[in-house]
């Protein structure tokens, strides 16, 4: 049995082969500096088939099995990061009161590198 999600990524023109070839449909124009392509029904957001060894960013929704997650590949290190409408989800130590701190320190890393790829990627705000 399958858990599929709606997923979006953001790449470089270059590498749209390696999305479509997993499902990934293009959005825009092929000829932009940034591609966009969805797919409407990734299994498992392709846990076990998403590039990692290109640069690209992009987000699922949640599944029935895992919560919303934001991603970031810069072609060498992938990360993801679990969210709740775009905002990061801790786990709290209830013991000091304070949010658990490896999270803390996960949450922070996936947010530097997304912030580089996006900047490599030429983001624009309104992406």
């Amino acid at each position: 049995m399958s858990d599929r999600c709606y997923m979006t990524v953001y790449c470089r023109p270059q590498d749209i082969k390696v999305f479509e070839d997993i499902g990934f449909t293009l959005q825009n124009d092929p000829a932009a500096p940034l591609s966009i392509l969805v797919d409407e029904e990734a299994d498992y957001a392709h846990c076990n088939d998403i590039p990692k060894n290109v640069k690209w960013y992009g987000a699922s929704f949640a599944g029935y099995e895992y919560p919303e997650t934001m991603y970031a590949c810069d072609g060498a290190t992938f990360m993801e990061c679990a969210v709740y409408s775009g905002r990061p989800i801790l786990r709290w130590d209830s013991e000091h009161d304070l949010p658990d701190q490896r999270d803390v320190e996960h949450t922070q890393a996936f947010f530097k590198l997304d912030a580089i790829v996006r900047a490599e990627l030429g983001q624009t705000d309104s992406e």
